[in-house]
Protein backbone atom coordinates (compact mmCIF):
# COMPACT_ATOMS: atom_id res chain seq x y z
CA UNK A 1 0.00 0.00 0.00
CA UNK A 2 2.75 2.37 1.04
CA UNK A 3 4.67 1.59 -1.91
CA UNK A 4 1.67 2.17 -4.46
CA UNK A 5 0.81 5.77 -2.60
CA UNK A 6 4.58 6.56 -2.75
CA UNK A 7 4.24 5.99 -6.80
CA UNK A 8 0.68 7.91 -6.95
CA UNK A 9 2.17 10.96 -4.98
CA UNK A 10 5.26 10.78 -7.84
CA UNK A 11 3.02 10.67 -10.95
CA UNK A 12 1.21 13.26 -9.22
CA UNK A 13 4.35 15.52 -8.80
CA UNK A 14 5.87 15.00 -12.26
CA UNK A 15 2.31 15.68 -14.19
CA UNK A 16 2.75 19.21 -12.19
CA UNK A 17 6.31 19.81 -12.86
CA UNK A 18 4.99 19.33 -16.64
CA UNK A 19 2.14 21.55 -16.57
CA UNK A 20 4.64 24.02 -14.91
CA UNK A 21 7.22 24.00 -16.73
CA UNK A 22 4.35 24.22 -19.74
CA UNK A 23 2.69 27.25 -18.40
CA UNK A 24 6.80 29.21 -17.60
CA UNK A 25 7.58 28.55 -21.33
CA UNK A 26 4.19 29.67 -22.74
CA UNK A 27 5.01 32.78 -20.53
CA UNK A 28 8.11 33.42 -21.74
CA UNK A 29 6.78 32.81 -25.55
CA UNK A 30 4.40 35.55 -25.11
CA UNK A 31 6.33 37.84 -23.03
CA UNK A 32 8.91 37.43 -25.75
CA UNK A 33 6.58 38.16 -28.66
CA UNK A 34 4.99 40.88 -26.44
CA UNK A 35 8.56 42.61 -26.59
CA UNK A 36 8.77 42.40 -29.80
CA UNK A 37 5.34 43.84 -30.65
CA UNK A 38 6.09 47.15 -28.12
CA UNK A 39 9.47 47.60 -29.95
CA UNK A 40 8.84 50.79 -33.13
CA UNK A 41 10.91 48.40 -34.93
CA UNK A 42 11.72 44.92 -34.33
CA UNK A 43 15.44 44.40 -35.82
CA UNK A 44 19.09 43.31 -34.67
CA UNK A 45 21.46 46.21 -36.30
CA UNK A 46 24.09 43.83 -37.69
CA UNK A 47 21.41 42.39 -39.85
CA UNK A 48 20.42 45.96 -41.42
CA UNK A 49 22.31 45.80 -44.70
CA UNK A 50 20.97 49.32 -46.45
CA UNK A 51 19.23 51.81 -44.82
CA UNK A 52 16.91 54.95 -46.75
CA UNK A 53 15.38 58.14 -45.17
CA UNK A 54 12.76 59.36 -47.45
CA UNK A 55 11.91 62.89 -46.48
CA UNK A 56 10.54 66.52 -48.60
CA UNK A 57 13.27 67.17 -50.80
CA UNK A 58 15.66 64.55 -49.81
CA UNK A 59 16.22 61.23 -50.02
CA UNK A 60 19.44 59.87 -48.14
CA UNK A 61 20.17 55.77 -48.76
CA UNK A 62 23.43 54.26 -47.11
CA UNK A 63 24.33 50.59 -47.67
CA UNK A 64 26.75 48.32 -45.89
CA UNK A 65 30.16 47.73 -47.32
CA UNK A 66 32.27 45.07 -44.86
CA UNK A 67 32.97 46.82 -42.12
CA UNK A 68 32.29 49.94 -43.55
CA UNK A 69 29.49 52.10 -44.63
CA UNK A 70 28.88 54.40 -47.71
CA UNK A 71 26.28 56.34 -49.06
CA UNK A 72 24.78 55.84 -52.24
CA UNK A 73 22.57 58.56 -53.04
CA UNK A 74 22.34 61.21 -53.22
CA UNK A 75 25.85 61.70 -53.52
CA UNK A 76 28.28 58.44 -53.32
CA UNK A 77 30.89 58.86 -50.51
CA UNK A 78 31.81 57.31 -47.55
CA UNK A 79 29.31 57.23 -45.06
CA UNK A 80 30.17 58.01 -41.10
CA UNK A 81 30.14 54.30 -39.56
CA UNK A 82 29.78 56.09 -36.29
CA UNK A 83 27.05 57.85 -37.03
CA UNK A 84 24.95 55.31 -39.13
CA UNK A 85 25.34 52.38 -36.56
CA UNK A 86 24.42 54.78 -33.69
CA UNK A 87 20.99 55.72 -35.49
CA UNK A 88 20.76 51.98 -36.02
CA UNK A 89 21.28 51.08 -32.55
CA UNK A 90 18.82 54.36 -31.44
CA UNK A 91 16.73 53.07 -33.36
CA UNK A 92 16.37 49.17 -32.48
CA UNK A 93 15.93 50.43 -28.31
CA UNK A 94 12.75 52.56 -28.98
CA UNK A 95 9.27 51.26 -27.44
CA UNK A 96 5.40 52.20 -28.55
CA UNK A 97 3.90 54.15 -26.04
CA UNK A 98 0.17 53.15 -27.26
CA UNK A 99 -1.15 51.20 -30.50
CA UNK A 100 -4.36 52.75 -32.38
CA UNK A 101 -6.12 49.96 -34.16
CA UNK A 102 -8.45 51.41 -36.34
CA UNK A 103 -7.58 54.89 -36.41
CA UNK A 104 -9.41 56.34 -39.35
CA UNK A 105 -8.38 58.90 -41.73
CA UNK A 106 -4.73 58.39 -41.88
CA UNK A 107 -4.15 62.28 -42.74
CA UNK A 108 -5.40 63.30 -39.18
CA UNK A 109 -2.18 61.92 -38.23
CA UNK A 110 -0.31 62.76 -40.75
CA UNK A 111 0.61 59.78 -42.24
CA UNK A 112 -1.14 60.35 -45.59
CA UNK A 113 1.15 61.01 -47.03
CA UNK A 114 3.95 60.59 -44.37
CA UNK A 115 6.73 63.71 -43.51
CA UNK A 116 9.25 60.75 -43.10
CA UNK A 117 9.80 57.33 -44.66
CA UNK A 118 12.33 55.03 -43.02
CA UNK A 119 13.26 51.74 -44.35
CA UNK A 120 15.49 48.94 -43.42
CA UNK A 121 16.81 46.14 -46.04
CA UNK A 122 18.21 42.69 -43.77
CA UNK A 123 20.49 40.46 -44.89
CA UNK A 124 17.69 38.33 -45.48
CA UNK A 125 14.10 39.04 -45.78
CA UNK A 126 12.22 41.81 -47.07
CA UNK A 127 12.17 45.53 -46.30
CA UNK A 128 10.42 47.09 -43.96
CA UNK A 129 9.65 50.89 -43.77
CA UNK A 130 8.52 52.61 -40.73
CA UNK A 131 6.21 55.91 -41.63
CA UNK A 132 6.21 58.64 -39.57
CA UNK A 133 3.46 61.51 -39.04
CA UNK A 134 2.78 64.63 -36.96
CA UNK A 135 3.31 65.12 -33.58
CA UNK A 136 0.81 64.26 -30.76
CA UNK A 137 -0.72 67.10 -29.34
CA UNK A 138 1.84 67.33 -26.26
CA UNK A 139 4.57 67.01 -28.26
CA UNK A 140 6.01 63.93 -26.37
CA UNK A 141 5.20 61.26 -29.56
CA UNK A 142 4.70 61.70 -32.73
CA UNK A 143 2.22 59.21 -34.87
CA UNK A 144 3.57 56.58 -36.50
CA UNK A 145 2.78 53.36 -38.48
CA UNK A 146 4.48 50.32 -40.43
CA UNK A 147 4.30 50.44 -44.10
CA UNK A 148 0.89 47.62 -45.20
CA UNK A 149 -0.14 48.05 -41.31
CA UNK A 150 -3.53 49.60 -40.80
CA UNK A 151 -2.45 50.22 -37.10
CA UNK A 152 -1.17 53.67 -35.73
CA UNK A 153 1.02 53.88 -32.69
CA UNK A 154 3.30 56.77 -30.75
CA UNK A 155 6.50 56.66 -31.60
CA UNK A 156 9.15 59.11 -29.45
CA UNK A 157 9.35 62.48 -30.71
CA UNK A 158 12.80 62.42 -30.64
CA UNK A 159 13.20 59.86 -33.54
CA UNK A 160 11.53 62.66 -36.08
CA UNK A 161 13.69 65.24 -34.57
CA UNK A 162 16.38 63.28 -35.51
CA UNK A 163 15.07 62.33 -38.91
CA UNK A 164 14.35 65.90 -39.75
CA UNK A 165 18.01 67.88 -39.56
CA UNK A 166 18.44 68.98 -43.15
CA UNK A 167 19.79 67.81 -44.99
CA UNK A 168 20.40 64.36 -43.37
CA UNK A 169 22.94 63.37 -46.09
CA UNK A 170 25.47 65.45 -43.51
CA UNK A 171 24.60 63.36 -40.52
CA UNK A 172 25.37 60.23 -42.36
CA UNK A 173 28.42 61.00 -44.66
CA UNK A 174 32.36 60.93 -43.62
CA UNK A 175 33.09 64.73 -42.30
CA UNK A 176 36.52 63.77 -42.21
CA UNK A 177 38.83 66.26 -44.16
CA UNK A 178 41.31 63.00 -45.32
CA UNK A 179 40.52 59.65 -44.44
CA UNK A 180 44.44 57.93 -43.76
CA UNK A 181 45.97 55.50 -42.10
CA UNK A 182 48.39 57.40 -39.38
CA UNK A 183 50.70 54.51 -38.94
CA UNK A 184 51.23 53.58 -42.87
CA UNK A 185 52.42 57.06 -43.56
CA UNK A 186 55.89 57.30 -44.60
CA UNK A 187 56.13 60.23 -46.11
CA UNK A 188 54.87 64.10 -45.63
CA UNK A 189 55.19 67.45 -47.80
CA UNK A 190 53.99 70.33 -46.54
CA UNK A 191 54.29 73.26 -49.22
CA UNK A 192 53.88 76.71 -48.19
CA UNK A 193 54.61 79.65 -50.23
CA UNK A 194 57.27 80.72 -47.74
CA UNK A 195 59.15 77.16 -47.40
CA UNK A 196 58.53 73.52 -48.37
CA UNK A 197 59.07 71.05 -45.41
CA UNK A 198 59.72 67.55 -46.52
CA UNK A 199 59.50 64.78 -43.35
CA UNK A 200 60.67 60.89 -44.09
CA UNK A 201 60.15 57.77 -42.18
CA UNK A 202 63.23 56.01 -41.92
CA UNK A 203 63.76 52.56 -40.80
CA UNK A 204 65.06 52.18 -37.48
CA UNK A 205 65.88 55.78 -37.10
CA UNK A 206 62.21 57.11 -36.80
CA UNK A 207 60.97 60.21 -38.51
CA UNK A 208 64.05 62.93 -40.31
CA UNK A 209 63.63 65.65 -42.05
CA UNK A 210 65.15 66.01 -45.09
CA UNK A 211 64.20 69.69 -46.19
CA UNK A 212 64.43 72.42 -45.84
CA UNK A 213 67.57 71.23 -43.45
CA UNK A 214 68.57 67.60 -42.51
CA UNK A 215 68.26 66.58 -38.99
CA UNK A 216 65.78 63.96 -36.47
CA UNK A 217 62.79 64.88 -36.21
CA UNK A 218 60.57 64.96 -33.24
CA UNK A 219 58.30 61.94 -33.67
CA UNK A 220 55.69 63.30 -31.43
CA UNK A 221 55.63 67.02 -33.24
CA UNK A 222 54.69 65.14 -36.64
CA UNK A 223 52.45 62.76 -35.47
CA UNK A 224 50.44 65.65 -34.19
CA UNK A 225 50.06 66.95 -37.30
CA UNK A 226 48.83 63.95 -39.01
CA UNK A 227 46.59 63.52 -35.64
CA UNK A 228 45.03 66.79 -36.77
CA UNK A 229 44.89 66.31 -40.25
CA UNK A 230 43.10 63.03 -40.07
CA UNK A 231 40.97 63.91 -37.47
CA UNK A 232 39.63 67.72 -38.55
CA UNK A 233 36.14 67.27 -40.46
CA UNK A 234 34.60 69.77 -42.80
CA UNK A 235 31.78 71.89 -41.44
CA UNK A 236 30.09 71.71 -44.93
CA UNK A 237 30.31 70.51 -48.61
CA UNK A 238 29.75 73.40 -51.15
CA UNK A 239 31.01 71.34 -53.89
CA UNK A 240 31.02 67.59 -54.95
CA UNK A 241 31.81 66.85 -58.16
CA UNK A 242 34.69 68.16 -60.55
CA UNK A 243 35.09 71.46 -58.73
CA UNK A 244 36.33 74.52 -60.68
CA UNK A 245 39.18 74.57 -58.10
CA UNK A 246 39.87 78.58 -59.08
CA UNK A 247 36.38 79.73 -57.67
CA UNK A 248 37.58 78.71 -53.76
CA UNK A 249 41.21 80.28 -54.90
CA UNK A 250 42.30 76.62 -54.12
CA UNK A 251 44.36 76.58 -57.55
CA UNK A 252 46.76 78.80 -55.52
CA UNK A 253 46.53 77.27 -51.93
CA UNK A 254 47.64 78.58 -49.05
CA UNK A 255 49.05 75.26 -48.50
CA UNK A 256 49.11 72.33 -49.81
CA UNK A 257 49.77 68.81 -48.19
CA UNK A 258 51.22 65.35 -49.63
CA UNK A 259 50.94 62.23 -47.50
CA UNK A 260 52.34 59.21 -48.76
CA UNK A 261 51.91 55.72 -47.51
CA UNK A 262 53.85 52.49 -47.84
CA UNK A 263 56.29 53.83 -50.08
CA UNK A 264 54.21 55.36 -52.27
CA UNK A 265 51.51 52.62 -52.65
CA UNK A 266 48.57 55.10 -51.68
CA UNK A 267 48.67 58.94 -52.27
CA UNK A 268 46.44 61.62 -50.36
CA UNK A 269 46.80 65.17 -51.08
CA UNK A 270 44.72 68.30 -49.08
CA UNK A 271 44.73 71.81 -50.50
CA UNK A 272 44.02 74.71 -47.90
CA UNK A 273 43.09 78.14 -48.58
CA UNK A 274 41.72 80.76 -46.37
CA UNK A 275 38.71 81.52 -46.74
CA UNK A 276 37.11 84.65 -44.62
CA UNK A 277 37.41 84.90 -41.54
CA UNK A 278 37.39 81.81 -38.86
CA UNK A 279 37.74 79.45 -42.18
CA UNK A 280 39.73 77.45 -44.63
CA UNK A 281 38.05 76.31 -48.05
CA UNK A 282 40.12 72.46 -48.80
CA UNK A 283 39.66 70.13 -51.10
CA UNK A 284 41.37 66.74 -50.88
CA UNK A 285 42.35 63.78 -53.34
CA UNK A 286 41.01 60.95 -53.46
CA UNK A 287 37.43 62.77 -52.38
CA UNK A 288 37.74 65.31 -54.75
CA UNK A 289 35.15 67.68 -52.99
CA UNK A 290 35.35 70.82 -51.87
CA UNK A 291 34.43 71.83 -48.14
CA UNK A 292 35.02 74.77 -45.59
CA UNK A 293 36.73 73.84 -42.05
CA UNK A 294 37.91 75.73 -39.34
CA UNK A 295 41.18 77.59 -40.03
CA UNK A 296 43.06 76.29 -36.76
CA UNK A 297 44.37 73.89 -39.38
CA UNK A 298 46.40 76.47 -41.45
CA UNK A 299 47.98 78.06 -38.20
CA UNK A 300 49.06 74.02 -37.28
CA UNK A 301 50.96 74.11 -40.52
CA UNK A 302 52.43 76.95 -40.32
CA UNK A 303 54.82 76.18 -37.78
CA UNK A 304 58.73 76.76 -38.15
CA UNK A 305 60.69 73.97 -39.50
CA UNK A 306 62.80 74.13 -36.37
CA UNK A 307 59.80 73.10 -34.37
CA UNK A 308 59.75 69.92 -36.20
CA UNK A 309 63.22 68.90 -34.79
CA UNK A 310 64.01 66.61 -32.64
CA UNK A 311 64.68 68.62 -29.77
CA UNK A 312 65.02 65.77 -26.80
CA UNK A 313 68.76 66.01 -25.27
CA UNK A 314 68.48 62.21 -24.52
CA UNK A 315 67.28 59.88 -26.45
CA UNK A 316 67.25 56.21 -24.70
CA UNK A 317 64.67 53.52 -23.99
CA UNK A 318 64.20 53.72 -20.03
CA UNK A 319 64.19 49.66 -20.24
CA UNK A 320 67.69 49.52 -21.08
CA UNK A 321 68.45 51.95 -18.78
CA UNK A 322 70.10 50.09 -15.56
CA UNK A 323 73.04 52.52 -14.26
CA UNK A 324 73.19 56.00 -12.88
CA UNK A 325 75.83 57.98 -12.11
CA UNK A 326 75.19 61.41 -10.27
CA UNK A 327 78.22 63.65 -9.43
CA UNK A 328 78.64 67.21 -8.15
CA UNK A 329 81.61 68.24 -6.99
CA UNK A 330 83.30 66.01 -5.07
CA UNK A 331 79.70 63.92 -4.20
CA UNK A 332 79.31 60.57 -6.58
CA UNK A 333 76.11 58.33 -6.20
CA UNK A 334 75.76 55.32 -8.00
CA UNK A 335 72.85 54.07 -8.88
CA UNK A 336 71.74 50.18 -10.12
CA UNK A 337 68.98 48.49 -11.32
CA UNK A 338 68.27 45.15 -10.26
CA UNK A 339 65.16 43.27 -11.40
CA UNK A 340 62.44 46.43 -10.96
CA UNK A 341 64.25 47.60 -8.02
CA UNK A 342 66.56 50.12 -7.83
CA UNK A 343 69.59 50.33 -5.30
CA UNK A 344 72.33 53.05 -4.49
CA UNK A 345 75.68 51.27 -4.89
CA UNK A 346 77.99 54.46 -3.57
CA UNK A 347 78.68 56.57 -1.69
CA UNK A 348 77.02 53.79 0.39
CA UNK A 349 74.55 50.50 -0.12
CA UNK A 350 70.89 51.20 0.19
CA UNK A 351 67.55 50.27 -1.48
CA UNK A 352 66.46 53.82 -3.63
CA UNK A 353 63.15 55.36 -3.57
CA UNK A 354 61.15 53.73 -6.49
CA UNK A 355 59.24 57.03 -6.98
CA UNK A 356 62.50 59.86 -6.95
CA UNK A 357 64.19 57.41 -9.83
CA UNK A 358 61.10 57.47 -11.59
CA UNK A 359 60.96 61.26 -11.63
CA UNK A 360 64.77 61.18 -12.49
CA UNK A 361 64.57 59.12 -15.42
CA UNK A 362 61.10 60.75 -16.62
CA UNK A 363 62.86 64.04 -16.14
CA UNK A 364 65.95 63.43 -18.31
CA UNK A 365 63.36 61.73 -21.24
CA UNK A 366 61.76 64.54 -21.38
CA UNK A 367 64.46 67.64 -21.54
CA UNK A 368 64.10 69.63 -24.50
CA UNK A 369 66.79 72.16 -25.76
CA UNK A 370 65.90 75.40 -26.54
CA UNK A 371 68.30 76.43 -29.22
CA UNK A 372 72.08 75.38 -29.72
CA UNK A 373 74.03 78.49 -28.23
CA UNK A 374 77.60 77.27 -29.54
CA UNK A 375 79.60 74.88 -31.60
CA UNK A 376 82.44 75.38 -29.95
CA UNK A 377 84.22 73.50 -27.52
CA UNK A 378 86.18 76.70 -26.37
CA UNK A 379 82.88 78.21 -25.13
CA UNK A 380 82.62 75.37 -22.47
CA UNK A 381 83.88 77.44 -19.55
CA UNK A 382 81.60 80.40 -20.63
CA UNK A 383 78.60 78.48 -20.16
CA UNK A 384 79.51 76.81 -17.24
CA UNK A 385 80.50 73.32 -18.27
CA UNK A 386 83.97 73.88 -17.25
CA UNK A 387 84.07 71.96 -14.67
CA UNK A 388 80.43 71.28 -15.16
CA UNK A 389 77.79 72.39 -12.18
CA UNK A 390 76.79 68.38 -12.29
CA UNK A 391 77.40 64.86 -14.47
CA UNK A 392 74.93 62.71 -15.22
CA UNK A 393 75.90 58.94 -16.91
CA UNK A 394 73.69 56.73 -17.56
CA UNK A 395 74.70 53.37 -18.80
CA UNK A 396 73.95 49.58 -20.28
CA UNK A 397 73.94 46.40 -18.02
CA UNK A 398 76.65 45.32 -19.60
CA UNK A 399 78.34 49.23 -18.82
CA UNK A 400 77.97 50.67 -22.71
CA UNK A 401 77.42 54.30 -21.72
CA UNK A 402 74.35 55.71 -23.26
CA UNK A 403 75.35 58.79 -22.84
CA UNK A 404 76.99 61.70 -20.34
CA UNK A 405 75.17 64.76 -19.62
CA UNK A 406 77.17 68.01 -18.47
CA UNK A 407 74.97 70.33 -16.83
CA UNK A 408 76.36 74.03 -16.42
CA UNK A 409 75.15 77.16 -15.46
CA UNK A 410 71.51 78.66 -14.70
CA UNK A 411 70.89 82.50 -16.46
CA UNK A 412 67.81 83.53 -16.04
CA UNK A 413 64.95 81.29 -17.51
CA UNK A 414 67.75 79.08 -18.72
CA UNK A 415 70.17 76.48 -17.96
CA UNK A 416 73.67 75.30 -20.18
CA UNK A 417 74.29 71.68 -21.19
CA UNK A 418 76.39 70.00 -23.08
CA UNK A 419 76.61 66.02 -23.95
CA UNK A 420 80.04 63.98 -23.40
CA UNK A 421 83.10 65.66 -24.86
CA UNK A 422 80.62 66.63 -27.92
CA UNK A 423 81.75 70.88 -28.31
CA UNK A 424 77.85 71.78 -29.13
CA UNK A 425 76.10 73.55 -26.08
CA UNK A 426 72.31 73.56 -25.81
CA UNK A 427 70.25 75.86 -23.68
CA UNK A 428 67.33 74.19 -21.97
CA UNK A 429 64.79 75.14 -19.85
CA UNK A 430 66.45 76.30 -15.94
CA UNK A 431 64.21 73.48 -13.94
CA UNK A 432 65.48 70.76 -16.80
CA UNK A 433 67.62 69.10 -13.96
CA UNK A 434 65.62 70.08 -10.88
CA UNK A 435 63.65 67.02 -10.21
CA UNK A 436 67.08 64.90 -10.64
CA UNK A 437 68.49 64.55 -6.60
CA UNK A 438 72.07 64.97 -5.89
CA UNK A 439 72.24 64.03 -2.37
CA UNK A 440 71.77 60.26 -1.34
CA UNK A 441 68.93 60.95 1.70
CA UNK A 442 66.66 62.44 -1.41
CA UNK A 443 67.24 58.90 -3.00
CA UNK A 444 66.96 56.72 0.07
CA UNK A 445 63.67 54.43 0.27
CA UNK A 446 62.77 55.26 3.46
CA UNK A 447 60.82 52.99 6.14
CA UNK A 448 57.09 54.26 7.72
CA UNK A 449 58.58 55.45 10.88
CA UNK A 450 60.54 58.13 9.22
CA UNK A 451 57.71 58.89 6.48
CA UNK A 452 55.85 59.83 9.30
CA UNK A 453 58.46 61.62 11.43
CA UNK A 454 58.55 63.60 8.22
CA UNK A 455 54.81 64.59 8.51
CA UNK A 456 54.71 64.94 11.62
CA UNK A 457 58.01 65.51 13.38
CA UNK A 458 58.81 63.53 16.31
CA UNK A 459 56.77 64.69 19.17
CA UNK A 460 53.64 63.50 16.39
CA UNK A 461 52.08 67.24 15.58
CA UNK A 462 51.75 68.29 11.76
CA UNK A 463 54.83 69.94 10.85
Amino acid sequence: MRVRTTILLALVLLVLGLLYYASEAKRQRDAGRGEAERKVLAFQPDDVEELTVEKAGERVIARRAGESWVLVAPVRTAGDARAIEGLLAYVARLRKERTIDNPGRLAEFGLEPPGIKFTLKPRKGAPVTLLLGDQSPMGEFVFARLEGDASVFLAPAALRSELSRSPYTRELRDKSLVAFDEAKVDEVLIERRDTTIRLRKVSGEGWQIHSPFQAPADPSVVEDLLWKLRHNTLSEFVDEEAPDLRRYGLNRPDIRVLLTEEGGRERRTVLLKRAGAGRLAAWTEPRRTVGYLNDQLLSDFSLEPSRLEDRRLLRFEAHALTSITLKRGETVIELRRRGEAWHITAPTSAEADGLALQNIVSALAFVRFREVVSEQARDGARYGLVPPEREIVLRKQDGTEIATVRVGRREGDRRYAALGGAPRIYAVPADAFDKVAADVEGLRKKGPGEIMNELYGPGGGRK
